[in-house]
């Protein structure tokens, strides 16, 4: 009998000790974000975007990184500010993903409540520090050989005009920015962004120029696709490693083992830095 009481009494014991733990823990809020918008403004050309993730911060601590939509738990109560930084996949690489440099943190303030569900919107504006070599949306201009601007129903992404590649006659096609840029050495972030749409794989990249001499091409592959797609290229590591006073924005496709049509779209063409 000593037994069974001594048994007993360790049950409940347990069983209490069970039921304190549950009590104290926390009930999350939970924190819905279908996606990330960007901000228009005077003289940053077109605002689309391929905003893929969050990185977002409570109350100034890292939360974490969600991809969009997301929803998440937040143990928080009560007035909480949530910051939001836009992320996307760097050169189109989808394990290659950072907050794009250019674009601000959104902060919202909430009372959260436990157990609840709040959705917010951010909204993100290019910063003031951004620098713009080149803004070509193909509207009034074109600043690149190679190209055409085209208004044909099918070919335009925004606006009224994009541009496509006219084919050279030779295997390769160039298609090169008609001006040079310059590019401060030892800059933080350098990026080249556009939209396009292509049934044909192309290099994108940069010449480099230093006292008129070439010193090469950097470049990324970029495969097809179908729809309109915004793309994000980081340049930054070529440009402080090249040190080079000038620089191009250069399109290569190579159509030697190509059957069929060749059909390359642009549009907001941007390189962009900070000083």
């Amino acid at each position: 009998m000593t037994r069974y009481k001594t048994l007993r009494y360790l049950f409940f014991a347990l069983l209490l000790v069970s039921v304190t733990a549950c009590e104290k823990e926390p009930i999350p809020t939970y924190i819905h974000i279908p996606y990330i918008t960007v901000k228009s403004a005077a003289g940053v050309g077109s605002t689309s975007s391929n905003i893929s993730n969050a990185w977002v911060y409570i109350n100034g601590q890292v939360q974490g990184v969600y991809e969009l939509p997301a929803t998440f738990p937040v143990l928080a109560s009560g007035e909480t500010e949530i910051g939001i930084y836009a992320g996307i996949k760097l050169n189109g690489i989808s394990n290659t993903r950072a907050p794009y440099p250019f674009y601000n943190q959104d902060i919202v303030t909430l009372d959260l409540e436990a157990g609840a569900t709040d959705t917010i919107y951010p909204e993100v504006s290019y910063v003031g520090a951004a620098e713009y070599a080149l803004l070509e949306d193909f509207e009034l201009s074109n600043a690149f050989s190679q190209l055409e601007r085209t208004s044909a129903a099918g070919e335009v992404f925004e606006g009224i005009f994009s541009a496509k590649v006219v084919l050279d006659t030779a295997s390769i096609t160039r298609v090169v920015s008609s001006e040079r840029f310059s590019i401060p050495r030892g800059t933080t972030a350098a990026f080249v962004e556009l939209d396009y749409k292509s049934n044909q794989a192309f290099t994108a990249g940069i010449n480099a120029y230093q006292d008129g001499q070439g010193l090469g091409i950097e470049k990324v592959v970029v495969n097809p696709q179908s729809e309109w797609n915004k793309i994000y290229f980081n340049f930054t590591p070529e440009v402080n490693n090249l040190q080079a006073d000038e620089y191009e924005v250069v399109f290569s496709i190579d159509t030697s083992n190509v059957s069929g049509t060749v059909n390359v779209l642009f549009d907001n063409i941007k390189l962009i830095y900070f000083q």
